[in-house]
């Protein structure tokens, strides 16, 4: 049926209405908040997942994600300090992501849906504009790696 998969890290990420802010196009794995992924380790290589369960419904107004398919294929982005609203983490360049731009998907989610990426794909959210807070959880998979004894 597949490899087994162990959780590597999980996230409760709520964006309270009229409040919440921006969060600018990054990667996971870049810092320890999103699972300090470590290339030496070859969990890159081993197909690492993000899956985003919506709590909530999930729309451009309350906050919802923008992602850049396929990109995640040309690996770890140019970062910077997030120049953004958000001020947390690692960012990617405007340099390196302005001509990609124009192939954003927004995820459009329904309570209970949840969509998939690997954590290279490059994404964002914009701040909850809505009266209703945006929840969802955010689980980080990876296959099951043996230990050494």
């Amino acid at each position: 049926c597949g490899e087994d998969v162990c959780l590597a890290a999980s996230q409760f990420f709520v964006k309270v209405p009229r409040v919440s802010r921006a969060v600018g196009w990054h990667q996971d794995g870049l810092d320890s908040v999103q699972g300090d992924f470590d290339p030496s380790l070859g969990r890159q290589a081993l197909g690492p997942l993000t899956l985003w369960i919506a709590l909530d419904d999930v729309c451009a107004e309350n906050g919802g994600l923008h992602v850049l398919p396929r990109l995640h294929q040309a690996g770890q982005l140019s970062t910077c300090d997030m120049l953004d609203d958000s001020g947390v983490g690692v960012g990617i360049t405007p340099e390196e992501i302005t001509p990609h731009l124009q192939h954003a998907i927004g995820y459009r989610l329904h309570a209970g849906m949840a969509a998939a990426h690997h954590p290279f794909t490059p994404h964002s959210s914009g701040p909850n504009i809505t009266e209703q807070p945006r929840r969802v959880l955010i689980l980080r998979l990876f296959p099951q790696v043996p230990y050494a004894e």
